[in-house]
């Protein structure tokens, strides 16, 4: 895409998947055969190109495109600003992942690496980054971690592939004690891949909108601007 003119195969795929969307009239035929069948048949549906490329007053689109070690972790933070918190109406966030590992051609352990996502909410960067790192036996019991947001479809569906999409909706208010910030968790794990594939490239995006006009662009903007000048 021309405004990505540096983008790589990864953040391209990771953008088309998160703009896309399933048309209403093939929802609504589809609909008596249930999830699955949708998911099956239409995959994350068809991408919006003005979608993919740009935000808008209430949509924004934060993107990562990136390298990571094997058996590592990354951990992103996500302005939550209160009017996203405190005024009603329908929300959602939306996490888009592509990576592209060393495979082979026997369909036993097909990738040698997997990668995953989690959204935390209600907890500090600190204590998120200790819960989900890999700790040895000497090291005790993982501490205790926010609250997961509950991302559909769930990690054993969207696992399976090296392209993975999920939402986080509310429809009411959450808590105040949830915080202004979100963490989101992306894991790399080594299955048979050698030093010598790494490190393992990758693309995250996050979607976040508002189905009521916070200007969420703006205010998301701003604060991103205050955290680069401390």
């Amino acid at each position: 895409m021309k405004t990505f003119p540096d983008a790589s195969a990864n953040l391209l795929r990771a953008l088309l998947t998160s703009s896309a969307s399933i048309p209403s009239s093939t929802r609504k035929k589809l609909d008596p055969f249930g999830e699955e069948a949708l998911r099956n048949i239409c995959g994350y549906g068809t991408p919006d190109l003005t979608y993919a490329s740009t935000s808008d007053d209430n949509r924004v689109v934060l993107y990562a495109d990136d390298q990571i070690d094997f058996d590592q972790l990354y951990v992103y933070e996500i302005p939550v600003p209160p009017e996203f918190v405190t005024t009603k109406g329908y929300r959602e966030i939306k996490t888009t992942l592509a990576f592209d590992p060393p495979t082979r051609r026997t369909r036993a352990e097909y990738l040698g690496a997997r990668m995953s996502f989690r959204l935390i909410r209600g907890s500090d960067l600190t204590t998120v980054t200790e819960h989900y790192r890999k700790r040895t036996e000497k090291e005790g019991p993982v501490p205790k971690n926010g609250v997961l947001c509950k991302q559909e479809p769930g990690p054993t569906i969207r696992e399976l592939g090296t392209l993975q999409s999920a939402t986080f909706s509310m429809t009411n208010n959450p808590a105040q004690e949830y915080g202004d910030t979100y963490f989101l968790v992306v894991r790399c794990e080594r299955k048979w891949a050698s030093d010598e594939d790494g490190p393992q490239r990758f693309a995250v995006v996050v979607e976040m909108r508002h189905q009521t006009d916070i200007g969420l662009y703006s205010r998301i903007r701003e604060r991103i601007k205050i955290r680069q000048r401390i």
